[in-house]
């Protein structure tokens, strides 16, 4: 099954190895080939397999790649909800065009002794299936760099003409003016970090977790109003203060 939900950002394998590593623990509901049968009904196919029939021999892979085309599309629709604009640009990018499919569909028909319908509802199916992975593939890479936006790797966490200012002079703090600039152009990395911070402060100052989720609750408020985008710069030290001791006002 593919499942955007047990991923290791840490990890170093790859989102693909970690999609196929994820998808074979769910052994009882892996990600599975689709029975494209259900985007045709008993009209379409007998027109199908008549149509085809009476095709010239060079025309016959066209036939299969151009069907397979239009069920891979009721799918992706159906599925995904894709307009079926969207879903025909997934499948020339993900499958490859007209002229890229038809020497392998060429090869499945001169080897396949199965009737033309099984030929296209299963080269359909495959390519369903490994379409559908690489967009799956793509979506989690997206989210990973997503991920890596608010929470980066790197060692320089904060704004970097300031970590240079203290590293030349220990003494060095930010001016007001300085936080709340890199407060309002790094509000997701600075946020998360100090939310954090904030986080590992009442699990040590407050005993019971019942409470612990309540003075989280309202330290994220406060910490909110924070990085508005509206905060006087003579504002932050006051709400930045305030952070802490409506903590303290409370717990200790």
């Amino acid at each position: 099954m593919l499942t955007p939900f047990l991923f290791d950002p840490t990890s170093t394998k790859s989102v693909e190895e970690q999609v196929d590593y994820n998808d074979r623990l769910n052994a009882e509901k892996p990600h599975r080939t689709r029975n494209m049968s259900a985007f045709l009904d008993d009209e379409e196919i007998d027109l199908f397999q008549a149509g085809f029939d009476s095709l010239p021999v060079e025309e016959k892979p066209i036939a299969i790649w151009r069907s397979c085309f239009e069920v891979i599309t009721r799918a992706l629709v159906f599925d995904e909800d894709f307009s079926p604009e969207a879903a025909a640009e997934f499948i020339t990018s993900g499958c490859g065009s007209e002229r890229d499919m038809l020497p392998c569909i060429r090869e499945k028909i001169s080897v396949s002794s199965q009737a033309p319908i099984q030929i296209m509802l299963e080269t359909a199916s495959d390519l369903y299936y490994t379409l559908t992975k690489k967009i799956f593939v793509i979506s989690m890479e997206l989210h990973q760099l997503d991920y890596r936006s608010i929470f980066p790797q790197r060692v320089c966490a904060h704004n970097s003409a300031l970590v240079l200012k203290r590293l030349k002079d220990p003494q060095y703090t930010p001016s007001a003016e300085e936080r709340k600039t890199y407060f309002q152009e790094n509000k997701e990395q600075s946020f998360a970090i100090i939310n954090s911070m904030s986080i590992w402060e009442i699990a040590d100052l407050v005993p019971l977790e019942s409470m612990q989720v309540l003075q989280n609750a309202g330290r994220y408020s406060l910490l909110k109003q924070v990085y508005t985008d509206d905060t006087p710069t003579n504002a932050l030290t006051t709400k930045a203060g305030a952070v802490k001791s409506e903590l303290r006002g409370k717990v200790l």
